[in-house]
């Protein structure tokens, strides 16, 4: 089966080359100008009428083409007999009007279609399969699309031993000279993070291993600590302010996570806390002013760390 109309190509062809003709021909009689014999009037309308006639010819020739770019764009009804490539279905081609019934013709194109989606779908089997940060992968017959059940593939977590994040801990407190840190292990293994921003504000970071679970945000001058002794991870802040900064904390927490590397995690998202030191006295970078319903710029930008209020955030 033929798929492209040779006879509609051969006329685009001939109809492109009599159009290139036809331009040459005007910019010939552009560049040559009226005829130096005779009146200056009648020279000049001699040179309109070969422009009007070239022009004219050129729209005949585009006409030409876009017929024939029609013509290719429409499927070619095949000559000869059908390759029997569908099976019984090939019999849907025995009538002679095809062009009252081009079944048959939307067959084979949606078999090709279908065969380029299952050779595309098992190279993208194929490169998922030596993705290195996958947790899961379908191990599949053949690299084909029917597959047997997931199994799942373990993912080596990383660890770090308390002396080690005691360490890292110690970095990020040089890193950040106006910042406290401290270290409570309440359950052992799992440490919690209680920093402290200048006068602004104080956080609990909950770990698990070396990633971050839960983030709250409080006043500079409210605590953590129960009448017991014990520390407080989920009694929130008594001002709306520091509500608010306790959702935002936990949504870049979710932006920050790192499977392979969660210490660089925990590093950004230090970094990303540490900007709001400047929470009562930088202006929103959009609006260009502190308070706006009566709350200061309580959204950091995960990107750039850029000011912004909840209403002016992009």
């Amino acid at each position: 089966m033929t798929d492209v109309n040779l006879e509609a190509a051969h006329m685009g062809l001939k109809a492109t080359k009599l159009l290139r003709c036809g331009m040459r021909d005007l910019f010939k009689t552009l560049a040559d100008g009226p005829s130096a014999s005779g009146d200056d009037e009648d020279g000049e309308k001699t040179l309109q009428n070969d422009i009007q006639t070239v022009i004219n010819n050129i729209n005949h020739r585009m006409r030409d083409l876009e017929s024939a770019c029609t013509l290719l764009a429409q499927p070619n009804p095949p000559s000869g007999p059908l390759p029997l490539m569908l099976g019984n279905t090939s019999l849907l081609g025995h009538d002679t009007s095809w062009e009252r019934t081009p079944l048959y013709n939307s067959l084979i194109s949606a078999y090709r279609w279908s065969d380029r989606v299952f050779e595309h779908s098992s190279q993208l089997v194929q490169m998922m399969n030596s993705n290195l940060l996958k947790k899961t992968a379908s191990q599949f017959h053949g690299g084909g699309l029917r597959g047997r059940p997931y199994s799942v593939i373990p993912l080596k977590k990383p660890t770090m031993t308390a002396q080690q994040f005691d360490n890292f801990c110690s970095v990020l407190q040089r890193q950040f000279n106006d910042m406290q840190i401290e270290i409570h292990r309440p359950f052992g293994a799992p440490a919690v993070l209680k920093v402290t921003l200048e006068r602004v504000l104080k956080s609990v970071i909950v770990l698990r291993g070396p990633s971050i679970e839960w983030v709250l945000v409080k006043g500079f001058h409210e605590d953590f600590f129960t009448e017991d002794g014990k520390i407080d991870i989920w009694t929130p802040s008594r001002y709306h302010v520091f509500q608010k900064i306790t959702d935002n904390a936990n949504a870049a927490m979710l932006h920050f996570f790192h499977t392979l590397h969660p210490d660089l995690a925990v590093k950004s998202y230090v970094t990303w806390l540490h900007s709001y030191n400047n929470l009562f006295n930088k202006p929103c970078k959009r609006c260009d002013r502190r308070l706006q319903n009566n709350l200061p710029p309580t959204w950091r930008d995960v990107r750039n760390l850029d000011v912004y209020h909840e209403q002016c955030r992009p």
